[in-house]
């Protein structure tokens, strides 16, 4: 939803705006990490033209320029993100998609999956509460 829209605009503003360590973490997440076809879109966008995100965008696809105008805009306004922050970003994204994947299995009544997913989410949140004790 709108949620993790944001999270993922903001995650990739931030990696636009941190230098070769954001171009490292821009290509780490997993396309179903991300919730989107818009934000995969943008992403793959930002890998490819990090150095000039607004270069070949094309007018036949107004959503994806208007996205990576608006992520290349707001990563001009912020300072380079630390590594730690950048670390957790991605974990916030897979915590998501265990989430999604967990109602998804939930829906489908298919109890060995969700089971198998709240172990995964326990795992993140493990990894989170470690990355947030390094950024305190």
């Amino acid at each position: 939803g709108e949620v993790a829209f944001r999270a993922e605009r903001e995650f990739l503003a931030r990696c636009l705006a941190s230098g070769e360590l954001g171009r490292e973490y821009l290509s780490r997440p997993a396309d179903e990490q991300l919730s989107s076809e818009a934000t995969r879109r943008a992403r793959e966008h930002l890998v490819a033209y990090f150095d000039d995100p607004l270069a070949a965008l094309s007018e036949d696809e107004p959503t994806l320029a208007a996205l990576v105008t608006d992520v290349a805009l707001a990563a001009q306004e912020q300072p380079a993100t630390a590594e730690a922050v950048l670390r957790m970003s991605i974990l916030q994204l897979e915590k998501r998609r265990i989430e999604r994947e967990i109602r998804r299995a939930a829906h489908e009544g298919d109890h060995a999956r969700q089971s198998e997913l709240a172990a995964a989410e326990q795992r993140v949140r493990g990894e989170l509460d470690e990355v947030m004790g390094q950024t305190a």
